[in-house]
């Protein structure tokens, strides 16, 4: 950022002023301050000063005492360009007959920045009025506020890309970079692949990974966006998704890196400190969340112009018009991400995002995709009935209500969706569970529906660098506004406890005996190697084997006809079922998969990050 003049004696920019990292205003009070008192004075003695309420005074007995800056509003002209109008509070000493009195005056005082010519102060004053003042469509940091991403989007073709405005084709990434002065290199940023891209606004020295994943240190030029093709195979982007996300950054937030660049240099100058030492805190946190959130809102919009991709969609839907519904929308939603190389599930929310009825269609869960449902056109966008199983569990550890109703048995958790456990819904085909063909037709009965919230992890802000990263996390809530009732039904419902018997092996021996299960049964179905089965089998009291806690449930969701007689005889052999984050976590899935085999299970337990239910099989 350009000054006026250059530090000097006039000036003084202490360290311990600044905020972490800075906004506009504070940098701009800490430099013109004094500037703006001293053109005060000029104005006044000139006598072109406004005076409002200082009118019944002459000039010659009023002079400046102080000003104070109250605030300043921003106003984005161009991605390098704003005007700001500074509010500030004079204080003036006035002299009169009976001696001197202080008097405040407000006014209001715009300017112009600009990256290349700099900043132009006093471009007008006038006497404050609150009314009549600009509305800010900018953070103090510089950050714009955006509004309407379809018309954001269309600004950033027009004046890089024009041509896909008209016709329907990819957007090249690589002439919208080099459009906009930025070069393009190819290499690792990460040692896990974490990090997709990086946007250079200065030269910087980064920590890059070889081949073999070796740190090596590089400097890298001004103006460079760089992109890691492993990062974006992982997380299931495209390298041109990549790019076109590291442009936005240059055209939406090079006035907040320009600002933050200045202060550097300050900081550097006067403290000899390091930018980054400034950043840990939340106000830095929340201004790079802010500019990952616009920059991933407006990607799509970019890659997938609106008019043109409407119009590609419509193109597609008529060709597989002979098809089912769902297959057609399937179809339709694989050839546009296709043809505008952009991730399945980036270009169904597109769909969806500009009215077309997507619900029901490549829902991705659990590691795979979800038999197609019909879905309800008049849900909500940011709802949904596809939840994977992690999520479940973790609405069931921040809301009782909804804890209450996942273990209340009366649900069971198939193909993704949390659904009500009644035969007309739910079948058991080849030995695996699954939605009937009504359920699949008539989610909206017998399901429960999600809204879809994002929490978003902080990626750290480097100077003169911006990162791509898989910064958000979606989290499933459930709102049981609706469920008072059911919630108000649910009892512990154990009427079979009573005739089970007391100790965990004359139940077990209940269980087996009602099944007919013989111990090389119970082996197969529960994975548990049968050594370990004959040992709990034992009829023998002296060399019985207590099952461990993992063993317990296995042969629980093995034997037992009810999730809650399966806590029962976890329970009974001994084992609290509630108490740590664990315990919580197998309790719910007993309910939530109880009828799935153990495979399952095991698969739930370790996306959770905990070890299997049962790790190997010895027969």
């Amino acid at each position: 950022m350009k000054y006026l003049y250059e530090a000097d004696e006039r000036t003084e920019f202490d360290p311990r002023f600044s905020s972490p990292i800075i906004t506009f205003r504070e940098m701009h009070e800490a430099e013109y301050k004094d500037e703006y008192k001293y053109l005060i004075y000029v104005l006044l003695q000139k006598k072109t000063l406004p005076l409002g309420k200082l009118n019944k005074y002459v000039y010659e007995d009023i002079c400046v005492q102080d000003i104070e800056f109250k605030t300043i509003r921003l106003n984005r002209i161009s991605n390098r360009t704003f005007r700001f109008s500074s509010v500030i509070q004079v204080i003036f000493s006035v002299a009169t007959v009976s001696g001197c009195i202080t008097v405040s005056e407000w006014y209001i005082v715009p300017g112009q920045y600009d990256v290349k010519e700099g900043t132009s102060l006093f471009q007008n004053i006038d006497i404050y009025n609150s009314t009549d003042a600009p509305h800010s469509d900018m953070t103090l940091h510089l950050i714009p506020w955006l509004s309407n991403f379809e018309a954001e989007a269309k600004a950033i073709l027009s004046e890089f890309q024009p041509d896909v405005l008209e016709k329907s084709y990819r957007v090249d990434a690589e002439s919208l970079a080099k459009a906009m002065g930025y070069s393009i290199r190819y290499v690792r940023l990460s040692a896990d692949s974490s990090v997709q891209g990086k946007i250079i606004f200065s030269k910087a020295i980064l920590k890059l990974y070889n081949e073999n994943g070796d740190v090596y240190i590089e400097e890298i030029e001004e103006n460079t966006i760089l992109i890691d093709k492993e990062a974006c195979k992982k997380y299931g982007g495209s390298v041109r998704t990549a790019i076109i996300h590291e442009c936005i950054h240059a055209f939406e937030h090079y006035l907040f890196f320009d600002l933050q660049k200045a202060y550097c240099e300050r900081m550097e100058e006067y403290a000899g400190q390091s930018f980054e030492d400034f950043l840990q805190n939340n106000e830095a946190a929340f201004c790079v969340r802010l500019m990952e959130q616009q920059a991933a809102r407006l990607t799509p919009r970019v890659l997938m112009p609106e008019e043109t991709f409407v119009a590609k969609a419509k193109e597609y839907l008529a060709f597989y018009t002979d098809f089912s519904l769902e297959v057609q929308m399937e179809r339709t939603i694989r050839a546009l991400a296709d043809f505008f190389d952009a991730s399945v599930d980036m270009t169904k929310h597109r769909m969806q995002e500009l009215g077309f009825q997507a619900q029901g269609v490549l829902e991705y869960a659990d590691g795979r995709y979800v038999p197609h449902f019909h879905a309800d056109a008049n849900i909500p966008i940011n709802t949904t009935y596809t939840v994977p199983l992690i999520g479940l569990m973790e609405e069931a550890e921040r809301n009782a209500d909804f804890d209450k109703l996942l273990t209340s048995g009366r649900y069971i958790y198939v193909e993704s969706h949390l659904c009500i456990r009644d035969e007309k819904y739910v079948a058991s085909v080849d030995g695996k569970l699954m939605l009937t063909g009504y359920a699949h037709a008539h989610l909206n009965e017998c399901c429960l529906l999600f809204e879809v919230c994002h929490r978003s992890s902080d990626t750290p802000y480097i100077s003169g660098v911006l990162n791509k990263a898989s910064s958000e996390e979606p989290e499933y809530h459930h709102s049981t506004e609706y469920y008072q009732d059911l919630l108000a039904e649910i009892k512990e419902s154990r009427a079979e406890v009573g005739r089970v018997p007391d100790t965990f092996f004359d139940a077990f021996v209940y269980y087996k005996k009602k099944k007919k299960y013989s111990n090389l049964v119970i082996s197969l179905v529960s994975h548990i190697a049968k050594s370990r089965v004959d040992r709990i089998a034992n009829s023998n009291e002296q060399k019985r084997q207590h099952p461990c806690y993992y063993d317990a449930t296995a042969l629980g969701m093995t034997l037992c006809p009810t999730p809650d007689l399966v806590i029962d005889l976890t329970e009974k052999a001994g084992y609290c079922t509630y108490q740590t984050v664990e315990q919580r976590f197998i309790t719910r899935c007993v309910y939530a998969l109880f009828g799935r085999d153990i495979d399952d299970f095991n698969f739930a337990m370790t996306s959770a990050g905990f070890k299997p239910l049962v790790e190997e099989t010895e027969y």
